[in-house]
């Protein structure tokens, strides 16, 4: 679908995953998913949103979760019949209509929902849920090119239990909404990208694929720095005693990269270093006692460091700070809050190495972005749920893309 007006080269697509499973049928189920693109405002607009059917809250009996295509159906036609041009009406539209007695017993959703507004030049939406929505940007410069994503909203689930859905769609009270709006950053590409929570519960082959744990936990360390621990090998520790480690032998991340001898050390030595013990190197950890201390009372946690909480949320991912408005389960431990922020830095890693792949399968074949996203997804392996992702991109003018 090509934008008509727009000064950018702009492309959509979506799709959606169904659990096949051969080998084990019992495993699969009507699709509770579901995803849609789509312009309005003589393409003023352009629209992509994902609707992740909660099957848990189906009605005893019932094998299929209707809402997700219902509600896609009836928001398209709401956004094209009104001509909304505020995000906030869109916003209040489907918080109502969740609570509409026509969708009773049709099961719950999340949603994903992005809008570009061609005229204005900004991106805005909303999301319901842990269906996330991000913006990914590729830069080209002489150093190459480079691929950063960022998560555009909160995941709104127990802070320490993130399996559980918005306590709100849940137990059918009104759902929490996050909007949030932002101008057009600096891109050669730009990536807007919806989807569902079906990137976490992938096969252990594809996991390997396009989420590595090593770089999972180099992220950890980036976006965590005042919570992240890293395991020394004992040749590196004894070398620098004033290192604190723990039992378990790891380290404060912080206490480490503050110290230039210990990087020289480490390169110095490292080709010296067996398997195992390179190893060890790439391990990061959340401290989750520390973690807990600061949910607790972020003050406290802050002045104990001679920091500020505006210092430490600063140097940090903002799901920190949107770690400390979620809810917490009293009955499950302080362990839960690793997980949570690691789904963060799982969705941005998949949505950048998916991006990857979609750029790779485009040039490589000169396929349009829809061919290139329906073949990535037919050689997912089965996965734990449905799965659904709708995007948009947008391109400079191949003029502005040309290198002096």
């Amino acid at each position: 679908m090509e934008g008509k007006i727009s000064k950018y080269p702009i492309e959509m697509a979506c799709c959606k995953k169904q659990i096949d499973d051969i080998e084990n049928p019992d495993r699969n189920h009507p699709i509770h998913d579901n995803s849609v693109v789509f312009t309005y405002l003589k393409s003023r607009f352009y629209v992509a949103v994902v609707f992740d059917g909660v099957s848990e809250s189906r009605k005893k009996g019932k094998n299929t979760v209707a809402i997700s295509r219902e509600l896609q159906w009836d928001l398209e036609t709401f956004c094209r019949q009104q001509k909304v041009e505020d995000i906030h009406e869109i916003a209040k539209w489907f918080q109502t209509s969740l609570n509409d007695e026509k969708y009773k017993d049709k099961g719950a959703t999340t949603v994903s929902f992005l809008r570009y507004d061609d005229l204005e030049q900004k991106i805005e939406g909303f999301t319901v849920g842990d269906s996330p929505a991000l913006v990914v940007r590729s830069i080209t410069d002489k150093n190459g090119e480079t691929i950063e994503g960022q998560i555009l909203s909160a995941l709104h689930t127990v802070a320490n239990d993130p399996g559980v859905i918005t306590r709100q769609l849940r137990f059918g009270n009104t759902p929490e909404i996050t909007l949030f709006q932002m101008e057009m950053p600096e891109f050669d590409f730009l990536y807007l990208v919806a989807m569902s929570d079906g990137y976490g519960k992938m096969s252990d082959s594809d996991t390997l694929k396009y989420m590595d744990d090593d770089l999972q936990d180099r992220k950890v360390s980036i976006f965590y720095p005042f919570f992240a621990k890293v395991h020394l090998p004992r040749i590196i520790s004894s070398k620098f005693p004033q290192i604190k480690v723990d039992n378990n032998g790891m380290s404060p991340y912080l206490s480490t990269i503050e110290n230039p001898d210990i990087g020289a050390y480490i390169n110095n030595i490292y080709d010296k270093l067996d398997k195992d013990e390179r190893q060890d190197l790439a391990i990061v950890d959340l401290d989750t006692m520390a973690l807990f201390d600061f949910y607790r009372d972020p003050q406290v946690f802050a002045r104990k460091r001679e920091l500020t909480v505006e210092e430490i949320l600063e140097k940090s991912h903002p799901s920190l700070g949107w770690m400390l408005s979620s809810p917490y389960n009293e009955s499950k431990d302080e362990s839960g809050l690793d997980e949570y922020l690691r789904e963060y830095i799982k969705v941005e890693i998949f949505a950048i190495t998916m991006i990857d792949e979609l750029n790779f399968l485009q040039e490589d074949n000169n396929w349009s972005l829809q061919k290139s996203l329906n073949h990535f997804f037919s050689n997912l392996d089965p996965i734990g749920d449905d799965f659904a992702v709708a995007m948009t991109t947008i391109a400079k003018p191949s003029e502005k893309l040309e290198k002096p």
